[in-house]
């Protein structure tokens, strides 16, 4: 029985099995937004429930004590960024950015 121990534990340890079950992607960029950083209770939100900047970090529990809302960062799921001082948006303005699925809100610290 140590010997088939020892040859199952070397035959695995230089030809590991590994299974992958491809599957169809859900989206290049997801199907939600995302608001990490210092905000009170990060996460992933929909879209639909979350359209617009201030709404997304409301969501999210609004900003932490140690927040720096003068720079936060919407990333694009196709690479573009924008950094916004949120202190000077208001609701439903330009600068409060309509998001899109796949869009990653930081909020940086102090």
């Amino acid at each position: 029985m140590k010997r088939f121990v020892l040859l199952l534990a070397a035959s695995c340890a230089t030809a590991p099995l590994v299974q992958v079950t491809p599957t169809e992607p859900k989206g290049k960029c997801g199907q939600s937004v995302v608001v990490i950083g210092a905000v009170n209770a990060p996460g992933k939100f929909a879209v639909d429930e979350t359209p617009r900047l201030l709404e997304a970090i409301d969501r999210a529990g609004g900003f932490a004590p140690q927040a720096q809302p003068d720079a936060v960062v919407v990333e694009r799921c196709e690479g573009s960024h924008f950094t916004i001082t949120v202190t000077r948006v208001k609701p439903g303005s330009e600068g409060d950015l309509a998001l899109k699925s796949g869009d990653i809100v930081y909020v940086p610290t102090l």
